[in-house]
This record gives structure tokens, sequence and C-alpha cells, in this order.
């Protein structure tokens, strides 16, 4: 019993730790590109200072548990690609900080990424069969 409990428990422990690292990723994405329009410095330090680095957190912790349930329920195989995929979010969000710290110190140098309208992938109307592939979602200016 104690060994199917703890079993139930570690394959929650990944979809909690997948709502707190989307919870803080759907707030960087909320009030990262109105701040920058209104030139909020205070606000862009505080995602530097107090969002991004425990969103960066709770990523590492996500692919852990992650980890730990892939090699429980899959072995090894497969794993890397996954994997790759975690360290490229990690990667994404460590240049997010060092371009806003950059604006930050200089900020009538704009950053385009952010200046640029994001496209939308699919509409409301287009749910629930609007076929999002990673290629799609994965890209820098992709809005659902």
């Amino acid at each position: 019993v104690q060994s199917a409990l703890s079993a139930a428990t570690n394959r929650l422990a990944f979809p909690a730790t997948l709502a707190r690292a989307l919870a803080l990723k759907a707030r960087l994405h909320e009030n990262l590109r109105p701040m920058y329009l209104q030139k909020d410095m205070d606000g862009l330090a505080r995602i530097c200072d107090d969002l991004i680095p425990p969103l960066c957190e709770a990523v590492r912790e996500l692919r852990e548990t992650h980890r730990r349930l892939w090699h429980e329920l899959y072995k090894p195989f497969g794993w890397e690609i996954i994997d790759l995929r975690y360290g490229g979010l990690l990667g994404r969000l460590e240049s997010t900080r060092m371009r806003l710290l950059e604006f930050m110190s200089n900020p009538g140098q704009p950053l385009d990424e952010l200046e640029c309208e994001p496209y939308t992938i699919c509409s409301p109307e287009q749910w629930p069969d609007f076929g999002v592939t990673y290629a799609k979602a994965s890209s820098t200016g992709a809005t659902f």
C-alpha cells in the first residue's frame, strides 16, 4: 500500500510542478510586453529580479520531476529530446533577462522582439482543432 501511495504521489508531482511553472510563465507573458511598451523600468526590474529567477527555478524543478517520472515509466529512451527542450526554455529565459537588463541600461536602444506585434497562431474559433505543433508554438512571436 505504501509503495502504491508513493508512486501515485510521484506521478502527481509532475502536474503540480508543471502548473507552477506555467503560472509563472503566464505572468511573464502577461506583463513583459506591456511594461516594455510603457517603459516601466521598475516593472521590468521586478521581472528580472522577482519573476524570471523563480521561473527558472520552477523549470529546473519541473525538469527534474519530469526526468524522474520519465525514467520510472520509459527508462532513458527519448528523454534526450525532452531534455533539450527544457534546456532551450531555460536558455530563452536567461536571454530574456539579459536583453531586459541591456535595455534598462540603454532605454534608447529598442528590443525589436518586443516592438513587433505578436501574431496569433489560432483564434478561439479554431479551438479545439487548431493543430499546434512544437515548431509553431515555440516561435518567439506566437500567441494563442
